[in-house]
Order: structure tokens, then C-alpha cells, then sequence
């Protein structure tokens, strides 16, 4: 039994917990480069005063002993921000590319349960200015919820008040959904396992450990605003069908046109009260139709999977499937993530950032990269994030992956510009 000291996590916090693997960690990597250098010091004061001051980043994760139980959120009375941000110093002169290196190496370690889930570092030596590299594991919040937290570390957001004075954060609810909810639930979880298992082959061999993570250069968000506005998408359809024409080209146009069966999970975010952390999204399966020659019939045919995809399943569907198995405990719950896992090829996520930059410590973030996990076998994340009117591509990658994922995002790019110039030709994307 949980104490209103030790408090559960939510089924569905719990469901990112027990999604966690040796190959596939359940554990969000955020890169802020910075346009001046920031000191060990200065960013060890900032986020014990800023970010610390939240009760999730403050607490371990003390799993049950009982597999029906779920995991409890308990403080951790060691901590110490000296445990949790460290400094990485490249090489003089140090390119771009051994800064992504440094980056999957970080991508590719666990995060330790003896300590909260979460750790940061500043590396030095890739240019004049720091970048900022940290890692959260999923289970302490979703992607909508970690860019609130990375507001309330700004200066511009140094202000404001984690959402609760209490020591832990408070006791969720342990009641599971309505009953017809579960039933819904259950009817479309019986569907999505009779569909076919993704035949895309991508991966070589099996998951490993190793992971690989690279981005693309910026975009201007408005002419891809423009573009999906003149093709009655949204911005994401366009996204998705730029990343089906990226995998189109780097698998090669004959084995795309023998690959009908590629899809990709895409999370949709449901709504978050201002400054709630935890897990407050579902998932849909959304087709990448590779076969299709013409990138408008691609983005055609993905806006109406997406449509469909939403229509049918439901997003609440989804929200109630993932509180359905984060009931089931650790075992039966990752049986169940494998299960799934295979009837898609990649996430695929969408992340809308601030639309002004933001400072830390009085040096501006000049972008925002998001690589988000990957549950069960799935060998690839795509995770696009816009900030200050710019959009950029980031891939978590296995290491066993067909597809270098630095020459996608370049493939990304290219097929972003072309749908432009095809849907917005007076507006090219800079």
C-alpha cells in the first residue's frame, strides 16, 4: 500500500516505466546548444535553484515487490545536483559531427534507478559555446509537459512556481477508467493485433544498447504552415509524408515500392494543466504510404490515415489502453509493448516549442532538439520541434538501423523543400 508519502505513479507514468528495456530505455533526450559558453558552476546553481526545486526531480522511483503493485515516487534523502550535472570537454576543434557522437554516447547509457531518473551536462569544445545535453526519463513526464519545465528554467521563466508547494507530487487517482472506456479499449486493442506486423526493414539483426542520434539543419515553420494550409493538411501531415519520402529515398525506390506495410506511432498530446508534469498523451498508428511516386499523393494519403486514424481509434482510446496496461505490472506490460510495438516502424512526434528564444543564465538556447524513445522493437524515433519560428528534425536511432540517420534528416530537408515548393512555391523554406 502507498502512503500519501510515498506516492504511486499514475498508470500511465507507470506504463512508460515498464516500457523501459536494456535496448529501448524509455528516457527523453533534450540538446540545447547555447550561443556563448556556460561554466559547471553557473549551470549546477541554476538548476539546483530552478529546476530541483520540482518534487519529481527530487524523488526516486521505488519499485514494488509485488508485480500487481505499482511503483512509488519516494524523496530521495541523499540528493545532490552534484550527482546529476557533469561537464564533457571535446577536443580542440571538434566538429558537428563529434558533438552527435558525444551525443548517442550519452543516448546510449541507462539511467540509473538509484538515484531521481533524470541527469544533465554541459559540453565544451565543439565551437566557442556550450551545449547543453540532458536526459529525463519518460516516466517523470512526456515531451509537452518536460517543455514547461525547460520554460520554468529559462530566465525567461525563472519566475514562475513549480504547481504544487508539497514535498512529492500529489497521490494520483487510483481509479481506472469507465467501463465502457476498458471495453472500447479493449476492442481496439483486439484490432490493432490482427493487423500485420511492419515489414519495412529497417533494422539489421536485433535492438542493441548503442544508439545513434542526429538532426537536421532549421526550417522556417511558416512556408510548411503555408504549405499544409494550401494542401487543407496540418502541419504534421506534412511532416509525416516529408519523413515517408525520406525513407523512400534512402531505402531506394524499388524496395520502398515492395513495402506496404510501414507505419508510424505518432503521439497526439491531450491537455495539460499549466505545470503539470507526468504522462498526458496517446497514440495513434498513422500509414507511411513509401510505395506512392508523387510526394503530394504521399501527403495525401497520410492526412487521410491520420484522419482515419484519429476518427476510429480515438485518442481516448489510446490514453486508455496505455492506463489499461500500466495496470498489468512490469511483465505482463512489456509482453504487451513487444506485441504493439511490432505493428509499427518508428515514433513519430511533433513538438510545438516557443515561438521567441529563450536564455539561460543570460546565454540564448539557438535551438531545440528533442530525440524522443522508442517502446519494445521499434528501432527509430523521428521527433521534429519548432522554436522561435524555425523547425528541426531530431533522430534517436539503433545502432543496427539499414538507414544512417544523419544522412535522414539530410533526406528530411529535402523532401520538406520540395512538398514547399510544390504547395507554396512562393515561399521557399530559408
Amino acid at each position: 500500500m502507498s502512503t500519501p508519502s510515498t506516492p504511486s505513479l499514475s498508470h500511465a507514468d507507470a506504463a512508460r516505466l515498464w516500457m523501459s528495456s536494456r535496448d529501448n530505455p524509455m528516457v527523453v533526450t533534450a540538446v540545447l546548444p547555447l550561443d556563448a559558453a556556460l561554466d559547471l558552476a553557473t549551470l549546477r546553481a541554476l538548476l539546483d535553484e530552478r529546476l530541483a526545486v520540482r518534487p519529481r526531480f527530487r524523488a526516486l522511483i521505488e519499485l514494488p515487490r509485488l508485480p500487481w503493485h505499482r511503483p512509488r515516487w519516494r524523496e530521495d534523502p541523499a540528493f545532490s545536483i552534484e550527482r546529476h550535472v557533469e561537464r564533457i570537454a571535446l577536443p580542440p576543434g571538434s566538429t558537428e559531427a563529434d558533438l552527435a557522437r558525444a551525443v548517442s554516447e550519452l543516448a546510449s547509457l541507462p539511467i540509473s534507478l538509484d538515484r531521481p531518473p533524470w541527469r544533465a551536462w554541459i559540453i565544451d569544445g565543439a565551437g566557442s559555446a556550450s551545449v547543453l545535453v540532458v536526459r529525463v526519463h519518460h516516466a517523470i513526464a512526456d515531451g509537452m509537459a518536460l517543455l514547461g519545465v525547460l520554460f520554468s528554467v529559462s530566465d525567461e521563466g525563472a519566475g514562475t512556481q513549480p504547481p504544487s508547494p508539497s514535498p512529492l507530487p500529489p497521490r494520483p487517482r487510483a481509479s481506472l477508467p469507465p467501463a465502457s472506456e476498458l471495453l472500447r479499449g479493449a476492442a481496439t486493442l483486439a484490432h490493432l493485433l490482427t493487423q500485420r506486423a511492419d515489414s519495412s526493414g529497417l533494422l539489421l539483426g536485433s535492438l542493441c544498447p548503442r544508439k545513434r542520434v542526429a538532426w537536421s539543419r532549421p526550417v522556417a515553420l511558416e512556408p510548411v504552415r503555408r504549405a499544409a494550409h494550401a494542401a487543407d493538411a496540418h502541419v504534421n501531415d506534412v511532416i509525416l509524408a516529408a519523413l515517408a519520402g525520406a525513407l523512400r529515398s534512402a531505402l531506394g525506390p524499388g524496395r520502398a515500392r515492395r513495402t506496404r506495410s510501414v507505419h508510424a506511432l505518432v503521439p497526439v498530446a491531450l491537455s495539460h494543466a499549466p505545470g503539470d508534469l507526468g504522462n498526458q498523451f496517446a497514440s495513434v498508428f498513422v500509414e507511411l504510404p513509401l510505395h506512392a511516386d508523387s510526394p503530394v499523393e504521399r501527403l495525401s494519403r497520410v492526412r487521410e490515415s491520420a484522419r482515419l486514424a484519429r476518427e476510429s481509434a480515438g485518442l481516448s482510446l489510446g490514453r486508455t489502453l496505455v492506463d489499461l496496461l500500466g495496470t498489468l505490472g512490469g511483465v505482463a506490460h512489456q509482453a504487451g509493448v513487444r506485441l504493439l510495438s511490432r505493428k509499427a516502424s518508428l515514433v513519430a512526434s511533433n513538438v510545438p516549442g516557443p515561438p521567441v528564444p529563450l536564455h539561460l543564465g543570460g546565454r540564448a538556447i539557438t535551438a531545440l532538439r528533442f530525440a524522443a524513445p522508442s517502446p519494445g522493437s521499434i528501432a527509430l524515433s523521428a521527433s521534429v520541434a519548432s522554436y522561435a519560428g524555425e523547425l528541426s528534425l531530431t533522430l534517436l536511432a539503433d545502432a543496427h538501423l539499414r538507414i544512417a540517420p544523419d544522412v535522414l534528416a539530410s533526406l528530411f530537408v529535402d523532401e520538406l523543400d520540395g512538398l514547399v515548393s510544390l504547395l507554396a512555391p512562393e515561399q521557399e523554406p530559408s
